[in-house]
């Protein structure tokens, strides 16, 4: 991160502040449930709410990479399925097909001969904001229907997926692709990597005033009273 600050605030004079948010939520982040409610708490701070996101950007960004969602780790998973397969933290991963995702995909679609179809009548509320769903799907239809994937991506964004708090970026196509609002899944830390662009992308849960409109919000609220009731 760093760099990053050296880099939006060229006098050291500048940086002052920003450093002095991220010593704050260093010092204070365990007193919060989450890095969501210790941002919300600052709200009214200038640098804490932006280097808070920032830092969120950072550790999603890690987990993508880290996940068996990313091409090595699944290509890997795929071609050795009784391998023991662990990320650079120790924890065991698991092939991507043998989770919910995989159980999900078989199910949507199940008798669908059109791909242009997939998803039609379904919504997808996610409170992440990672693209797992998005990375998976378009990499999986492309598989199933025998096509190239721009035209899964294509399919991908024709489905009702939701994202009420933000996400990344939207995924590019082709590898390596960057641009606005483009992020590569489990991005490295490059120059292609813009923390603060990111972070304009993303809204903590506490951020009300960031709604879906129409049928979205109706859908998202009603997810969110089930979630409260369970």
């Amino acid at each position: 991160m760093y760099e990053t600050f050296g880099r939006l605030w060229s006098q050291a004079s500048d940086r002052e502040e920003p450093l002095k948010a991220a010593k704050t939520i260093h010092d204070g982040i365990h007193t919060a449930v989450s890095i969501d409610a210790f941002i919300d708490r600052f709200s009214d701070d200038e640098f804490i709410p932006l280097v808070g996101k920032m830092l969120i950007a950072l550790k999603i960004a890690k987990a993508e990479r880290e996940s068996s969602l990313f091409p090595d780790k699944w290509n890997n998973l795929r071609e050795y399925p009784r391998s023991k397969a662990i990320n650079s933290t120790g924890k065991s991963l698991t092939n991507p097909d043998d989770t919910w995702l995989g159980h999900f995909f078989r199910i949507l679609v199940d008798g669908v001969k059109d791909p242009g179809k997939i998803g039609n009548n379904i919504s997808i509320i996610c409170f992440n904001y990672d693209r797992c769903i998005e990375h998976y799907l378009r990499h999986q239809i492309a598989a199933a229907y025998r096509m190239n994937i721009g035209h899964a991506d294509e399919i991908v964004k024709s489905i009702n997926i939701i994202h009420p708090y933000g996400t990344l970026g939207d995924l590019p196509v082709n590898q390596g692709g960057s641009g606005d609002q483009l992020l590569e899944f489990g991005q490295e830390r490059d120059r292609y990597f813009r923390p603060e662009n990111i972070a304009k992308n993303i809204k903590t849960y506490t951020e009300r005033k960031h709604q879906p409109a129409g049928n979205d919000r109706r859908l998202v609220q009603g997810v969110q009273r089930c979630t409260r009731s369970a």
